[in-house]
């Protein structure tokens, strides 16, 4: 994929994201969205969400690191679209487990099994990309802490298939 086509599918996301009136709620409606390089679309969903919703939901200094959500996000997709994004978070998070990084999430990446748990996959991508491998000093917080932040926001994010 030229990177024309990673910034034409980051506007595409960028797109399709609607806020409620009162800024509660935030959709990203994905169902026109083709996924021909899903492990792409994916991760470009998953940085993007990250740099426009949940990165103002974390404090992250070293001392006093926490998760505070301000709002529900929910992803819109199709019955087929899932397979495809399933497929390409299992690739991410099995990539994950592979790094540096899997000492700080060994728990949460157990718990994390994008079948049942698509939107704690993205949400870890996204922290992961946007955040983690940026700041060596969040890599030694406690896993424990992390997990708990990771859960909260996990609970504040859906995916909705029609």
């Amino acid at each position: 994929m030229a990177f024309s086509d990673v910034v034409d599918t980051v506007l595409k996301i960028n797109n399709s994201r609607r806020e409620s009136t009162g800024g509660g709620k935030v959709t990203y409606d994905l169902r026109q969205f083709t996924m021909t390089k899903p492990r792409i679309a994916v991760r470009a969903l998953c940085e993007t969400l990250w740099n426009l919703d949940l990165k103002n939901w974390w404090r992250l200094d070293e001392d006093n690191a926490s998760c505070e959500p301000d709002k529900i996000v929910r992803l819109v997709v199709t019955k087929e679209q899932l397979p495809k994004i399933r497929k390409a978070l299992d690739k991410m998070m099995d990539n994950l487990k592979k790094t540096n990084m899997q000492s700080v999430f060994r728990s949460y990446l157990r718990e994390v099994d994008t079948s049942s748990n698509m939107a704690g996959a993205v949400g870890l991508v996204g922290l992961i990309h946007g955040v983690m491998l940026k700041n060596d000093s969040l890599k030694n917080m406690a896993s424990e802490k992390m997990n708990n932040m990771l859960a909260t926001m996990n609970e504040n994010i859906s995916f909705i298939v029609v």
